[in-house]
């Protein structure tokens, strides 16, 4: 994770933040979120609310506000991990009833008859894109406890409702791993930096 925001932005005068500027060169816009929670504050002018981004990342947000006029104060964003995510919500003081499906434990049994559980995974990575249809589809590489990696995908046939999913997976070679992980930006473990000098030109 790539540390918290270093600048926000206004839609206008003290107004709400349009923009997080984060450490790694990347920028969150609140109002493109997939989804968002908002979680109870420390005190009343305070916000704090949980974001998943259209690439699929989560982060924290909070913002403070000035009672008396309504004016924002200061605002803050990080990043923060699936795990994370989940003890906040679950943990509270999050307001969601049912975890999101990439938050969720999910088993599958494989073609080998083995099952794979998500939550025993010894690694874990993400990404999100969109298809044709305008479905949301996520793809998360796993690393199993035993040392297999395996691809997840899953499916929202309903862009507005992310608990509902159809979800797929399957065992992949350690190079197909690494082409993955290289493929959405994401730094090459130990397991797989043999492959770096191969698959990067």
């Amino acid at each position: 994770m790539s540390g918290d925001s270093i600048s926000y932005h206004t839609a206008g005068d003290g107004g709400d933040v349009y923009s997080y500027e984060m450490a790694d060169g990347s920028v969150l816009y609140p109002s493109q979120a997939r989804w968002s929670i908002p979680c109870a504050g420390s005190a009343g002018s305070t916000q704090v609310t949980l974001f998943i981004s259209p690439q699929g990342r989560y982060y924290l947000a909070t913002a403070t506000y000035n009672r008396k006029i309504t004016k924002l104060v200061s605002a803050t964003a990080r990043f923060v991990t699936p795990k994370v995510t989940v003890d906040l919500i679950l943990k509270g003081p999050c307001y969601l009833v049912n975890l999101p499906a990439g938050l969720q434990s999910r088993r599958y049994q494989m073609e080998d008859g083995s099952v794979v559980d998500t939550n025993n995974a010894a690694k874990h990575w993400s990404a999100c894109l969109e298809n044709q249809n305008k479905e949301y589809v996520d793809e998360h590489l796993h690393l199993s406890r035993k040392g297999r990696w395996y691809l997840e995908t899953l499916r929202y046939p309903n862009p507005n409702n992310y608990c509902d999913h159809v979800g797929s997976a399957r065992f992949i070679a350690p190079r197909e791993a690494a082409g993955w992980i290289l493929k959405w930006n994401h730094k090459l473990p130990s397991e797989l930096q043999e492959f770096a000098n191969e698959l990067l030109e």
